[in-house]
């Protein structure tokens, strides 16, 4: 941070260390070099004493904490410095969530972890993962990343799980409101807590007996693919306007955590979950279900339809043959009034190289999709503002089929005429490009109204005059 804030406690951090020792510590690569630094907090157990060096390379099975002429008076030792394990050692009768996240308040870089009391034995509750009946978030822990210093504030005083504990600890669990406002502006609906009110929701949504009872109308989590397998979809957090009960959306962004929902047995999608994350609003959840006579496609079904394109079959196909592989990131549904807008980001990774780059975006509705580099570009093409970059052969990154530009016909091809559309009649586009392209837009057009067929009769002209071959009188679609 611009203060001088290092990371010393983390997720990953599983080791201690010692710090203000007479051994710089790496900080960061410079050109030439690297930069270094020293742990300044006052924090960590000092290394001033014999005994306390002997004790503690005793407990920690390292000879050189006693003999090491770098371990100095005034060094500290760090330890615990995964911050679940931190927590979890002094508070173990909360459970923590599976992603924490780091905020930035005042210069320094701080862990913000949602906490939950639990039970088994809650009555008339039906039981979850590890025979959990009862669960609440009513806990909200932070820890500063350079000095290990932990918060614990009470977000739920009506808990009475967690109302025990803080009469059993009074000085460890303070108030919410005693946490900065910086800091809770950064509160964001618990990602574990919504996972199994999902999973709940997926047959309680019923309010019919009957219905319940029978198990009629249940749903379930959709799946997606990911790195070429079929995994279900996760909850992901977007910035988006609400739709309220009219359909129109509330005009006001924030910050929420979503859930799609699928029938039992189907893959298109029903409902979604929201759960809101912003002001007053924390910790709400809310619904919405599709009409019935609406059929709004599910994740499984547009990979499917992306498998199924052409053009991006075609090119996929190519990044994975030319000593690389080619990484399909998680698909996002993103709500958009009545229906939604799918994005998926496509990675290329090199063989000898465990970096992916970000190569084309994927966006979907309903039955239109588009490829390309950035996430406007395919925004563009679903919406027609611009030609879409893909063709039905494959091509490189940054390179136009045949390395022609777009538009421009190949040498000797025959152009085909435009065709005047019959009142009334939505024009269509003329295809060009080869051979297989033209019968399939020959054999579409062949089932379609009647005004389309003097248009299907200059495609197969066209196709007789380019390669020679005869064409059949087309038949009146009946």
């Amino acid at each position: 941070t611009p203060d001088g804030s290092r990371i010393y406690f983390g997720e990953l951090t599983n080791h201690y260390v010692v710090g203000r020792s007479s051994e710089p510590e790496f900080d960061y690569p410079l050109g030439e070099g690297n930069a270094e630094t020293s742990y300044m907090p006052d924090r960590g157990i000092r290394m001033n004493s014999i005994i306390r060096k002997a004790a503690l390379a005793w407990d920690l099975g390292d000879q050189n904490l006693l003999i090491s002429e770098r371990v100095t008076p005034d060094s500290r030792l760090l330890m615990r410095r995964n911050i679940t394990e931190r927590v979890s050692h002094v508070a173990p009768w909360i459970h923590l969530d599976s992603d924490p996240y780091a905020v930035i308040l005042d210069g320094k870089v701080m862990w913000l972890m949602s906490a939950y009391t639990t039970a088994t034995k809650f009555p008339y509750s039906q039981p979850r993962d590890g025979g959990v009946n009862y669960i609440r978030n009513s806990v909200t822990v932070t820890v500063d990343a350079q000095t290990g210093d932990m918060r614990f504030y009470l977000q739920d005083p009506n808990d009475p799980i967690a109302a025990t504990w803080a009469k059993v600890f009074p000085t460890l669990l303070r108030p919410l409101s005693e946490m900065p406002t910086g800091m809770r502006e950064h509160l964001r609906y618990p990602l574990d807590i919504f996972k199994m009110q999902s999973q709940t929701y997926l047959r309680y949504h019923i309010t019919d007996p009957n219905v319940l009872f029978i198990g009629e109308d249940a749903w379930n989590i959709p799946t997606e693919r990911f790195r070429d397998q079929e995994q279900p979809v996760e909850p992901y957090y977007v910035v988006m306007s609400l739709p309220r009960e009219d359909g129109k959306p509330e005009g006001k962004s924030e910050f929420v955590l979503i859930m799609p929902f699928t029938p039992r047995q189907r893959q298109n999608t029903v409902a979604w979950l929201a759960g809101r994350s912003d002001g007053d609003l924390y910790g709400g959840l809310r619904a919405y279900r599709f009409p019935t006579e609406t059929l709004v496609f599910g994740p499984a079904q547009i990979e499917a339809r992306i498998d199924q394109n052409p053009g991006i079959s075609a090119q996929l196909t190519l990044w994975n043959q030319s000593g690389s592989q080619v990484i399909r990131g998680n698909l996002l549904m993103i709500p958009v009034g009545s229906s939604f807008l799918f994005v998926e980001p496509i990675y290329l990774q090199a063989e000898n190289s465990r970096l992916p780059e970000l190569v084309r975006i994927v966006v979907a509705n309903g039955n239109n999709i588009a490829m390309e580099k950035t996430l406007t570009e395919a925004i563009d093409v679903l919406l027609g503002k611009r030609q879409s970059s893909l063709s039905g052969a494959a091509q490189q990154p940054g390179q136009t089929p045949g390395g022609q530009t777009p538009g421009q016909p190949q040498p000797g091809a025959t152009p085909i005429p435009a065709a005047t559309p019959a009142a009334g009649a939505t024009p269509r586009p003329i295809p060009t490009g080869d051979l297989q392209r033209l019968l399939e837009e020959a054999q579409r057009s062949q089932q379609t109204t009647q005004a389309e067929l003097d248009r299907l009769k200059q495609i197969l002209d066209a196709l007789q005059r380019q390669f020679g071959q005869p064409t059949a009188t087309p038949t009146p679609a009946r």
